[in-house]
């Protein structure tokens, strides 16, 4: 017996790999290599979390004032940052930004937000979950 899958399901599909693994990185469940700025030693994986420190509260706000609650509106609506010009992120300048520590209007990220070592695949589905996730999650 042969089974055969059309090619909208075999998409659907890998999307949903992907936000699982997009899920597992923000969580912490898929470690991803990261490293302070201006040190060279890597972090344990289990403080190198995204969820650490980009988790609301039940009132919707991060718990810590320094790492925003990560989501599809903040991610995706322009802001300033510290008087800079409007910007909102991009897949790929997400993933530079993740990488470098400096955001699309080469502003600096906080020292103790990591920089990742994360492969493209890695931060596609990061994105991903991010951007689709339901607020429930």
């Amino acid at each position: 017996m042969t089974i055969s899958c059309s090619a909208g399901n075999q998409e659907e599909m890998t999307l949903q790999k992907q936000y699982r693994q997009g899920k597992d990185i923000f969580t912490g469940k898929e470690a991803i290599p990261a490293m302070i700025s201006g040190h060279q030693a890597r972090l344990p994986p289990q403080v190198a979390r995204c969820i650490n420190c980009h988790v609301p509260d039940k009132s919707g706000v991060a718990k810590k004032e320094s790492a925003p609650s990560l989501s599809s509106a903040w991610l995706q609506q322009a802001r300033t940052r510290r008087g800079g010009p409007a910007f909102a992120y991009e897949r790929e300048n997400f993933c530079k930004t993740l990488r470098s520590g400096v955001d699309p209007e080469y502003v600096v990220l906080n020292r103790a937000m990591p920089r990742f070592e994360l492969s493209n695949e890695q931060c596609l589905a990061l994105w991903l979950y991010l951007t689709e996730k339901r607020d429930d999650e």
